[in-house]
C-alpha cells in the first residue's frame, strides 16, 4: 500500500511509520515488515544495505530500477558475459541503476568478502565461478602515457578511431580500454573533437591544488 502511493523506494522506517497511521490498531514493527519483504521475494525488492524497498513489478516497468547490492548488479553483469569486462562497462552498467560513483563500486568488488571476482590486468574483472579461454585473458595494465598532452599533441587531426587503432597497435591495449581514457580526458576538457569524432585540440592539464595541512587548534 504505502509503496504503491510512493511509486518509488522508500526507507523502511518511513515504511513503517506509515503503515502505523493506516492501520493503528495494528502491531506493526520494523522487524515485522522486513521478515515480510524476506519472504515475498516476488513482490519487493531492495536496494543496497539502507533497508530501503520497492516493488518488483517496477523492474519491469522501468528502466532504470533495479534491486539488490551493487555487488549484485555486478555479478548479474558478469554472469550475462562471456569474458571478463573492462571497469569503465561495469560501472556504467550499474550507474545506470545507482546514483553512485566509480570508487564506491570499485571498492565493494574489491572488499567482496565471499571472493566472487577474479582480477585481470588492464582494469578487467570477472568471476571466479566462470571458466574463461585463458588464450584471450592476456590484458595490457594501461601506462599513463596514453592520455599525456604530448603524445596526444602528435594525433591531432585524426579521427576518435584512427587513435584508437594507433594506441591499439602501439602498446597492445583494447579498444575498450581506449576508449574509456580518452572519454574521461574528454570530460575533463583536456582536450576536444569537433562534431566528426576529429580530434582539434589538447590542453594543458590544470594543475592541482597544494592541500592545506589542518592546523591543530590551540588548547
Amino acid at each position: 500500500v504505502v509503496l504503491d502511493s510512493k511509486k518509488r523506494p522508500t526507507k523502511l522506517k518511513v515504511i513503517c511509520r506509515e503503515l502505523k497511521k493506516i492501520y493503528p490498531n495494528k502491531i506493526i514493527s520494523e522487524g515485522t515488515i522486513r521478515n515480510l519483504v524476506r519472504l515475498n521475494k516476488e513482490l519487493f525488492i531492495h536496494f543496497n544495505r539502507n533497508s530501503t524497498y520497492g516493488l518488483k513489478k517496477w523492474e519491469k516497468s522501468r528502466t532504470n530500477m533495479k534491486g539488490g547490492t551493487i555487488i549484485n548488479l555486478v555479478i548479474e553483469f558478469l554472469q550475462n558475459q562471456d569474458t571478463p569486462m573492462f571497469y569503465g562497462d561495469i560501472v556504467q552498467h550499474v550507474m545506470h541503476y545507482r546514483k553512485t560513483n566509480l570508487r564506491s563500486i570499485i571498492s565493494n568488488v574489491r572488499l567482496n568478502l565471499k571472493n566472487e571476482f577474479r582480477f585481470f590486468n588492464g582494469g578487467y574483472i570477472g568471476l571466479n565461478s566462470k571458466t574463461y579461454d585463458e588464450t584471450n585473458l592476456n590484458y595490457k595494465r594501461i601506462c599513463s602515457n596514453i592520455s599525456s598532452t604530448s603524445q596526444l599533441n602528435t594525433l591531432i587531426g585524426l579521427s576518435m578511431d584512427d587513435i584508437n587503432s594507433h594506441f591499439v597497435s602501439k602498446f597492445g591495449y583494447t579498444v575498450t580500454q581506449v576508449n574509456y581514457l580518452l572519454k574521461l580526458q574528454i570530460n575533463k576538457n583536456i582536450f576536444e573533437f569537433s562534431s566528426d569524432n576529429i580530434l582539434i585540440s589538447v590542453a594543458e592539464p590544470k594543475p592541482r591544488k597544494p592541500r592545506k595541512s589542518k592546523q591543530k587548534k590551540s588548547e
